[in-house]
């Protein structure tokens, strides 16, 4: 399965986005479904690389400027989660 994130909705800066992301962060956020485009909220791990988490799907992210990154990153979700609206 192939997904997707804005890194405006990981966090408010992309250097400290990357640096959880290689600290093994969890994230509690929403992923864009590529196919479907309907939103799964849940918690989930990302890494650079599919080797870093075996069981992972494929990952899109996109800049704060909207523009999706030339290459896939992996994520795994570890939760699905009800959506909290409001936040």
């Amino acid at each position: 399965m192939e997904w997707e994130v804005p890194l405006e909705v990981l966090g408010e800066n992309e250097k400290d986005i990357y640096a959880k992301i290689d600290a093994g962060a969890v994230f509690d956020a929403y992923l864009l479904d590529k196919q479907t485009y309907q939103r799964k909220y849940c918690k989930f791990k990302i890494a650079k690389s599919a080797q870093d988490l075996p069981t992972a799907d494929k990952l899109w992210l996109r800049d704060f400027l909207g523009k999706l990154l030339p290459q896939a990153w992996a994520v795994m979700i570890l939760e699905e989660r009800q959506a909290e609206y409001g936040r």
